[in-house]
C-alpha cells in the first residue's frame, strides 16, 4: 500500500485543495475533495467527469493523473507535480512576455487543445491559471473540472468558465461550438502574455458582458503585426473566428530555427573552392549585418514602447479569475415584462423593479446558508498534516467513489 506524505499547500479551488505530496522519494501534487463539500448532483459530475476525463488523456502538456484515492471523507486526485508555477504568475513576473516565449507557449496550448477536441473533450476553463510550466519553459494544462465530452457538431448550452475568458456567443445565451469557444480563450491567453493584461477587463459585469459580446477591446501598436493580426483573427464574432488548422500556418505561428539555419553550411557549400567559400562567408556576414539591423529596427518599433503597455486602458490589468459554474448572463439579455415578485415573511409581496435586484436578493440569501456550518461539522474537518494511510483504489477506482452517482446532465 502506497501512503502518500503532504507537503505544502500550492492551490485552492471551488471544491478542493491541492498540496505537494511525495512516494517513495518522488513528488506528486494532491488534489483533495471533501465529500461533504460536493453538495449538488451537478458538482458530484464534475467531480466524476474531471477523473474520467484525467484517465482517457495522454499528451505531453496535459497533466498526468497517477493514481485516485479516497477514504470515508475525502476524495484524492494524485497526478504529477509541476514545479514551474503558473503562467499567470509567470507573466505578473516579467510583465509581460517576449514574442519567441509567447510563440512557444501558444503553440503547445494549441497543440494540447487540438488533441483534446479530436478526443471530443472541451476544456471550457482555460486561462493561464490553470497551464503550469516546466522548468525547461513547457506547459502543463489542468484542472478539467468544467470540460464535457461532445459529438461531433454538437453544441453546448451551459454557459460557464471565467467571465474575462468567455467567448460572446457563450455569453449571448445561445448554444455554442465548445471548440470555438476554446479557441477565443486562446486569443484572450495569447492577448495577456505580449500585453501584461486583459483585453476585456470591466468591474462591473454588465459593462465587461457588453464589451466581449461586441468585442470591443484594443491592440497594442507595440505589438509585432503578426501577433496584432492573429488575435484579431481569434478574438472576433463566432462565424468569422479562425480554427485550429488555420492558426498553425498562422506567419506568427512560423518556427524562429529560420534564421539559426542562415549560419549553417551545406554539403556543396563546403566542398567549394577556399576562395569561393571566403566570398560565401562574407555574403553571410553581410546578411548576418543586415538581419542584425531588421532585428534591432524590429525591437526599437515592437518591444521599445515599454510606455505604452504601462499606460494601459484605465482599470485593465490581469487579476486572478474564479469559475462560475454557470455564467449569471441570461439576466443581461431577459427584458421582462412584468414586474417580478417575492413572497416575503410578512406575506406580503413586494415588487422589484427588475430581474437584477431579485436574483441578488437570491444570491445573498444563498450566502447566507452557506456561512452557516454547525460546530459538529467544523471539529469533523479532517487535519491533512495528520491524516493517516489512506485506502487506494484500483481497477478504475473512479467508479468507486462512495456517494457520487452518475446523473443525466444538462449539456
Amino acid at each position: 500500500m502506497l501512503k502518500y506524505q503532504f507537503g505544502q499547500k500550492i492551490g485552492e479551488g471551488t471544491f478542493a485543495q491541492v498540496y505537494i505530496g511525495a512516494c517513495n522519494d518522488e513528488q506528486v501534487a494532491i488534489k483533495v475533495l471533501q465529500k461533504e463539500s460536493l453538495k449538488t448532483d451537478r458538482d458530484k459530475f464534475r467531480v466524476n467527469k474531471e477523473i474520467e476525463l484525467l484517465n482517457k488523456v495522454n499528451h505531453p502538456n496535459i497533466v498526468k493523473m497517477k493514481e485516485i484515492v479516497e477514504d470515508e471523507e475525502s476524495i484524492y486526485l494524485i497526478t504529477e507535480y509541476v514545479s514551474g508555477g503558473e503562467l499567470f504568475d509567470y507573466i505578473v513576473e516579467q510583465q509581460r512576455l517576449s514574442n519567441g516565449e509567447a510563440r512557444h507557449v501558444i503553440k503547445q496550448l494549441v497543440n494540447a487543445i487540438e488533441y483534446l477536441h479530436g478526443l471530443g473533450i472541451i476544456h471550457r476553463d482555460l486561462k493561464p491559471e490553470n497551464i503550469l510550466m516546466r522548468d525547461n519553459g513547457d506547459i502543463c494544462l489542468i484542472d478539467f473540472g468544467l470540460s464535457m465530452e461532445v459529438t461531433r457538431g454538437q453544441l453546448l448550452v451551459t454557459p460557464c468558465g471565467s467571465p474575462c475568458y468567455a467567448a460572446p456567443e457563450m455569453l449571448e445565451g445561445k448554444n455554442y461550438d465548445g471548440t470555438k469557444t476554446d479557441i477565443w480563450s486562446c486569443g484572450v491567453i495569447l492577448y495577456a502574455m505580449l500585453c501584461g493584461y486583459l483585453p476585456f477587463d470591466e468591474e462591473n459585469t454588465q459593462d465587461l458582458y457588453d464589451k466581449i459580446k461586441l468585442c470591443q477591446y484594443t491592440i497594442p501598436n507595440s505589438l509585432h503585426k503578426d501577433a496584432k493580426d492573429l488575435i484579431s483573427r481569434i478574438l472576433t464574432y463566432e462565424d468569422q473566428r479562425i480554427n485550429i488548422e488555420q492558426i498553425k500556418v498562422h506567419p506568427f505561428f512560423l518556427d524562429d530555427n529560420e534564421e539559426e539555419n542562415i549560419n549553417e553550411l551545406s554539403i556543396e557549400q563546403i566542398e567549394q573552392p577556399i576562395q569561393d567559400q571566403e566570398d560565401l562567408e562574407d555574403q553571410i556576414q553581410q546578411a548576418s549585418f543586415i538581419q542584425s539591423q531588421h532585428q534591432e529596427e524590429e525591437t526599437i518599433e515592437y518591444i521599445q514602447p515599454i510606455l505604452e503597455v504601462q499606460n494601459r486602458p484605465r482599470g485593465h490589468t490581469l487579476k486572478r479569475e474564479s469559475i462560475m459554474n454557470e455564467l449569471e448572463v441570461n439576466i443581461n439579455t431577459i427584458q421582462p415584462k412584468n414586474k417580478f415578485e417575492l413572497p416575503l415573511q410578512s406575506k406580503e409581496k413586494k415588487n422589484l423593479k427588475t430581474i437584477e435586484e431579485a436574483f441578488q436578493i437570491i444570491q445573498e440569501s444563498s450566502r447566507q446558508k452557506d456561512r452557516k456550518v454547525t460546530e459538529e461539522q467544523q471539529q469533523s474537518q479532517i487535519s491533512l498534516a495528520y491524516k493517516p494511510a489512506m485506502k487506494i483504489n484500483t481497477n478504475k477506482p473512479y467508479t468507486k467513489i462512495k456517494y457520487v452517482q452518475t446523473i443525466r446532465y444538462r449539456y
